[in-house]
């Protein structure tokens, strides 16, 4: 994937949150930060819709998540922050 960004840096068009995911592509690990408002939980979930790794009652505004032993592919991240707002991520796993 030449060109890849190492981070993605984004805003939610639908929930308006501004949040830097990386590194993307990701090995062993990926980290999730808002800008704004304290996460209060993230959801990863393989390329069939299995959720493999959640986090809860983050209450801050980074997390990092631990993903040894995941195999390469594409993965959906899911973030909720406190505040009720939630915004969707492609990430690939190397």
């Amino acid at each position: 994937f030449d060109g890849c960004p190492g981070n993605v840096s984004t805003n939610s068009p639908a929930s308006g949150l501004k949040m830097t995911i990386s590194p993307n592509p990701f090995a062993g690990w990926v980290r999730v930060e808002s800008e704004e408002v304290p996460i209060q939980s993230v959801f990863l979930y393989d390329a069939t819709g299995r959720l493999v790794r959640e986090i809860t009652a983050v209450e801050n505004t980074a997390v990092s998540i631990q993903t040894g032993g995941l195999p390469a592919g594409l993965y959906g991240l899911q973030v909720r922050t406190k505040d009720g707002r939630s915004a969707a991520y492609k990430l690939i796993h190397e």
